[in-house]
């Protein structure tokens, strides 16, 4: 028999605010949670919370063995594949990240989601799937309408344009990958890209933005010269591209908080 997991969404509830506020638990607090959440009858969503609890306490390794427990239940559902998807981004695991969201987004009608999907994918500079998404959520009528989705629509039109020419789609998923690389190894969380083109000089340029509340201008430079090294590792600095951090507040892009959804069932696998 199954029910409603009303106590479970509290949880996920709280989790999110500590997430949203940048909090952690203090031990108690921390000790107390993992026991309360032991009483919840759902697996899966016993899994989650405690994965969510150990990853804002900065337990990477902890967080990512729980949550391949509730994968692994034939009791997980998409909301537990949405919720991997925000751990992974929670991390800074982008490139991961995106390839398991492209993943379960394929035949997805959570549309909320799917917008996600799209502006993640013109993070990664991923033409292909972000035109796929796009098309998705327009036979939904489902495509949002926010600056920031308005921007992605047209940074999508300039990448087409540009792989028309001078950089191809290959190419351009390089400079991505470069980019994120280097993000990932500064353990850099990322708000957002700027894409533009320079008709002057004929050439791209891709800005990944760190949020200047929690990164220094030393910290930029060093993902910087990181970001560098990849790009000649990879023979893309010739490339008529320009791809750099720089530092942005986050109220000037955008800044979508965390939502975490339990199951809609408990189970007692």
């Amino acid at each position: 028999m199954t029910q409603p997991v009303s106590k479970a969404s509290g949880y996920f509830d709280l989790l999110c605010n500590y997430i949203t506020n940048k909090q952690k638990f203090n031990d108690l607090e921390f000790r107390r949670f993992l026991f309360d959440v032991e009483k919840v009858d759902s697996f899966v969503s016993k899994n989650e919370l405690t994965g969510f609890a150990h990853a804002i306490q900065g337990n990477k390794e902890e967080a990512l063995s729980c949550y391949k427990n509730a994968l692994a239940s034939s009791f997980a559902g998409f909301s537990t594949k949405k919720n991997y998807y925000s751990l992974l981004q929670f991390f800074g695991l982008y490139r991961e990240a995106n390839e398991y969201g492209n993943t379960i987004s394929v035949n997805c009608g959570d549309y909320e989601f799917l917008n996600i999907i799209f502006l993640e994918n013109i993070l990664t500079l991923d033409v292909e799937v972000a035109e796929r998404t796009f098309d998705q959520l327009s036979r939904m009528k489902k495509l949002d309408q926010k600056a920031v989705t308005v921007e992605a629509t047209k940074e999508m039109d300039l990448m087409k344009t540009v792989c028309e020419h001078f950089i191809d789609k290959a190419q351009l998923l390089m400079l991505s990958e470069a980019a994120l690389e280097a993000a990932e190894e500064h353990g850099c969380k990322l708000i957002g890209n700027k894409i533009s083109h320079n008709k002057e000089s004929n050439h791209l340029s891709v800005s990944y933005i760190l949020d200047c509340e929690e990164y220094s201008s030393d910290e930029a430079f060093d993902v910087n010269m990181s970001l560098i090294d990849n790009l000649i590792s990879k023979n893309l600095d010739r490339l008529p591209a320009v791809v750099q951090f720089v530092r942005l507040s986050k109220s000037q892009i955008f800044g979508k908080d965390l939502v975490l959804k339990a199951e809609e069932e408990t189970d007692a696998s």
